[in-house]
């Protein structure tokens, strides 16, 4: 099934387009797990001032503003320089999606996950690569939680000194009522490819959609 990204509401801090390929390479990682325990609704705070494993490796550029935190929610998205606080699957909304405040969204498989460590899933961090040309990955691998739970491995590929992203996706089950795309903070911009209803997103292994800054 093809997938296909609305208009942008372009604004303020610029735009971006994505594309969509196939044939991308899905890593499982078993290292830097930032779950300890069966997870659900919780948030993992990254910065480049933290040490240890899990430190954010150097800032993110995302809408032209530039970021050196990162709140990583179980729930299938991040929300770069925000404090603690994960927003619950209930706020679901297309993008631009105001539950988010003032923080920016990068929304890969929005929806109700969860994780056990003990069977292998967490969600996990990898830096590869030497300064300046580095990349810093998050992997999303355990089920959501729907009546009978379902298969998600997707990993959200960051690129030192770009504004590019890319959502790759390994072995998921399609499902519905699930966003994927990225908003800016205010909700000035946003760049959405699914908006949930029940309508399913295919999230077939070794498809990538590459989100690239226009402007």
């Amino acid at each position: 099934m093809p997938l296909t990204a609305p208009p942008t509401a372009a604004a303020g801090p610029g735009s971006y387009a994505v594309t969509q390929t196939h044939g991308a390479k899905f890593t499982v990682l078993t290292t830097n797990n930032l779950v300890t325990a069966l997870a659900y609704n919780t948030v993992y705070n990254l910065s480049t001032t933290s040490t240890g494993a899990h430190r954010l490796p150097f800032p993110l550029h995302l809408y032209n503003s530039t970021y050196r935190s990162i709140a990583i929610s179980t729930n299938g998205n991040i929300q770069p320089g925000t404090a603690a606080t994960v927003v619950a699957t209930g706020f679901q909304a297309c993008l631009p999606n105001p539950a988010f405040g003032r923080a920016a969204l990068l929304a890969f498989y929005f929806g109700s996950l969860s994780f056990n460590s003990s069977n292998g899933q967490g969600v996990f961090t990898r830096t590869r690569g030497k300064a300046p040309h580095r990349t810093f990955t998050v992997s999303w691998q355990g089920i959501e939680l729907i009546t009978a739970p379902t298969t998600v491995n997707v990993q959200m590929i960051f690129t030192e000194g770009t504004q590019t992203v890319r959502y790759v996706y390994g072995p998921t089950t399609s499902q519905s009522a699930v966003v994927v795309g990225l908003q800016s903070k205010d909700q000035t911009s946003s760049t959405q490819v699914h908006c949930g209803g029940s309508t399913l997103f295919p999230g077939a292994a070794g498809l990538q959609l590459t989100f690239t800054h226009l402007n």
